[in-house]
């Protein structure tokens, strides 16, 4: 059963939301007032398709949200797209600036 969306504030974190012209479905990670961070899962079962990626930074999930929800907001006070913001935090995280990396 799917509804409307009225709000981001009525969403819940682990409530599934699919994109209505796309057809994406996210699970809700994270609610900040009007922004809501969505994740999607995969099963990785074959190893043979994949492979490790090795960072020198690593961030615990809180840092990784704080580190999304500043670049998200600053992306979208400068006029952005929410696409461009996840791009933001991708560069800011991996430059390290998210907060105590290293973990």
């Amino acid at each position: 059963m799917t509804q409307p969306l009225n709000s981001i504030r009525e969403l819940q974190r682990g409530d599934i939301v699919r994109h209505q012209c796309v057809g994406d479905s996210y699970v809700v990670e994270h609610i900040d007032g009007d922004t809501a961070i969505g994740v999607r899962t995969i099963s990785i079962t074959n190893p043979d398709e994949w492979e490790l990626v090795k960072l020198d930074n690593r961030f615990t999930m809180d840092e990784a949200i704080e580190i999304g929800k500043r670049a998200i907001k600053t992306v979208i006070n400068k006029g952005f797209n929410a696409t461009a913001a996840l791009e933001a935090g991708a560069v800011i995280a991996s430059k390290g600036q998210g907060g105590g990396g290293g973990k």
